[in-house]
C-alpha cells in the first residue's frame, strides 16, 4: 500500500517535472538559449546526477549497520563532508568550466550564453548536492515518499519562475539557469520544513564505531562514482558530439533525452529507489527470500511495456508531447528519430541498474567500476565511430548497444561471482507473456495508424489490463517485503 502511495507521488513529481520541460520546450525551443543553457549545466548536473546514485549506494548500506543509538551522529558527520564537498567543488567547476566551454564549441555566441549561465549553474550544483543528501536520507529511513514531495514544490516553484518570463517578449541569457536555481530553493526550503525532527536530533559522538563507518562511506563513494558514472558520461558523450554536429543538435538531444528520462524517473528509478533498502537488508540478514529474481522479474515486467510503447508509437509520442509552440516539424522528427533509437536500450539499462544495486548490497564496489570503465570506452568508441556515418542519432545507437553489452557483463560476472542462478529468472512462460504484449501493441500501431486519440485511449486501456495481470499473477509480492 505504502509503495501505491509513494508511485502516485512519484507520478506527480515527474509529471510536474516534464511539465517545466514542456514550458521550457514551448517557451524558448530548440535555439542558442536552450543551447548555451545546457552546455553550461552539463558537467554540473553530471555530478550531481553520480553523485546522488553514490550517496545512495554508499550511505544506506552503512546506516543500516550501523547501531540506531549511533546513527543521528552518522547523519551529522556525513552532512558536515557533504557540505565540505559542496562547496570547494563548487569553486572547482567555476574555474574549470570557462574552459570546457571553450573546448567543446567554437562558437562565441553559444560560449557568451554559456558564461551567462555560469553562476546560476554553480549555485544550482551547491544546492542540490545538500538535496541528494537529504533524499538519501529519506531513503535510508524507508521514507521514499518525502522525496517526490520535495520535488513537487521544486517544480511548482519552478514553474511560477517560467509563468513569469513568459510575460516578456525577450529575456536574459540566464532565464533558464535562473528557474532552475528557484526549483532548488524550493527544494531545501521543503526538506527544511520536512527534516525539523532530524536536524534538531544532530549531534557529534566520537564512538569509533561511527568513524568506522564514516572513513567506510569515504572510501565507497569514489568507486560507486566511478562504477555508476559509465551512464551519465555516456548522455555527456552525446552531447559533446552533438556540438561539434550541427546547429540546434544540442537542444534536440536534450529534448530526446527529458523524455526518456520521464520514463527512466518514473518507472526505473522510483523501483529501484525502493528496492535497494530491501535488496541492502536481505544481503545483510543473510535472508532466504529469492530477492534477486523477485527484483529481476517486476523490473524486467513493468520495464518492457514503456520500452514497447516508445519503440512503436514515437511519432505520436513525440508530436502530443512537443508538437507545438517554438517546435518546428523537423524539430519533431529529430527527436522522434533521437528517441526511436534511444529506446531499445531502456530494459537494458534498467536491468544494469538494478545489477549494480545487487553488487553494491553484498558490498563489491570494485566490479561494477571495471564493468563502467569498459562501457565507457566501448560507448565512445563506437559513437565517434557511428556518428561519421549516420549523424548524431548513431551517437544514440550507441549508447543503446552499450546498455546491451553492460547488462551481458554484469550479470554474467553477479552469476559467477555468487553463484546466483536466478540471472532475469523468466522462462518461456514469461516469454510468451512479453510477446504477447508486443504483438498486440504492434496491432494497434498498424490498426489506429494516424488515430492519435484512439491510439491514446488503446494504450491506456492495454496498460491497465496489462499491469492488473501483473498484479494478480503476484509479480509485484517483492515491494511488500519488510
Amino acid at each position: 500500500m505504502y509503495f501505491i502511495f509513494f508511485f502516485l507521488l512519484s507520478i506527480l513529481s515527474k509529471g510536474l517535472a516534464f511539465g517545466r520541460e514542456l514550458g521550457i520546450a514551448w517557451l524558448w525551443g530548440p535555439g542558442y538559449l536552450i543551447d548555451g543553457f545546457i552546455l553550461s549545466m552539463m558537467l554540473p548536473i553530471l555530478f550531481v546526477d553520480i553523485l546522488s546514485v553514490s550517496l545512495n549506494a554508499s550511505f544506506v548500506k552503512s546506516y543500516n549497520s550501523i547501531a540506531k543509538y549511533l546513527r543521528a551522529s552518522y547523519i551529522t558527520k556525513i552532512f558536515v563532508i557533504v557540505s565540505l564537498f559542496s562547496v570547494f567543488s563548487g569553486g572547482g567547476l567555476y574555474l574549470l568550466l570557462p574552459n570546457v566551454y571553450e573546448f567543446l564549441t567554437n562558437d562565441p555566441k553559444l560560449v557568451k550564453v554559456a558564461m551567462g549561465v555560469l553562476p546560476y549553474s554553480i549555485i544550482y550544483f551547491i544546492l542540490n548536492v545538500f538535496i541528494e543528501y537529504i533524499k538519501t536520507l529519506y531513503l535510508a529511513l524507508e521514507k521514499q515518499a518525502m522525496i517526490p514531495i520535495t520535488t513537487i514544490v521544486g517544480n511548482i516553484f519552478f514553474l511560477c519562475a517560467i509563468y513569469f518570463y513568459s510575460h516578456f517578449d525577450s529575456v536574459a541569457d540566464s532565464a533558464v539557469g535562473f528557474c532552475f536555481v528557484v526549483l532548488s530553493i524550493g527544494q531545501i526550503l521543503t526538506s527544511l520544513v520536512l527534516n525539523i525532527r532530524e536536524i534538531r536530533a544532530f549531534s557529534f559522538n566520537f564512538d569509533n564505531k561511527v568513524n568506522y563507518n564514516v572513513s567506510r562511506f569515504i572510501a565507497a563513494v569514489p568507486q560507486i562514482s566511478l562504477g555508476s558514472a559509465s551512464s551519465q558520461l555516456n548522455k555527456l558523450v552525446d552531447k559533446s558530439i552533438a556540438v561539434s554536429i550541427g546547429a540546434f543538435s544540442l537542444s534536440s538531444i536534450y529534448f530526446t533525452q527529458q523524455l526518456y528520462s520521464l520514463v527512466i524517473n518514473l518507472i526505473v528509478v522510483s523501483l529501484l529507489m525502493y528496492l535497494y533498502p530491501k535488496i541492502c537488508k536481505s544481503f545483510i540478514d543473510e535472508s532466504t527470500n529469492n530477492i534477486t529474481q523477485h527484483s529481476l522479474r517486476v523490473v524486467l515486467f513493468v520495464v518492457v511495456f514503456p520500452c514497447f510503447t516508445l519503440m512503436l508509437f514515437t511519432p505520436e509520442i513525440v508530436k502530443l508531447v512537443y508538437g507545438y509552440g517554438e517546435f518546428s516539424n523537423q524539430d519533431v522528427n529529430n527527436v522522434s528519430k533521437f528517441l526511436f533509437a534511444l529506446s531499445f536500450g531502456l530494459v537494458f539499462e534498467s536491468l544494469s541498474a538494478l545489477y549494480k544495486r545487487f553488487f553494491w548490497g553484498r558490498g563489491n564496489t570494485k566490479t561494477p567500476v571495471i564493468i563502467g570503465i569498459i562501457l565507457v570506452v566501448f560507448n565512445i568508441t563506437l559513437s565517434v565511430l557511428l556518428s561519421r556515418t549516420f549523424g548524431v542519432v548513431g551517437v544514440l545507437y550507441a549508447t543503446s548497444i552499450s546498455h546491451v553489452l553492460g547488462l551481458l557483463m554484469l550479470s554474467f560476472s553477479y552469476k559467477k561471482m555468487y553463484c546466483d542462478d536466478s540471472v532475469l529468472g523468466i522462462g518461456l512462460q514469461e516469454c510468451f507473456f512479453i510477446l504477447s504484449l508486443f504483438i498486440l501493441l504492434l496491432l494497434v500501431s498498424i490498426l489506429f495508424s494516424g488515430k492519435l486519440l484512439i491510439t491514446v485511449v488503446s494504450i491506456v486501456l492495454l496498460s491497465c489490463c496489462y499491469f492488473f495481470a501483473l498484479y494478480r499473477i503476484g509479480i509485484f509480492s517483492i515491494l511488500d517485503l519488510k
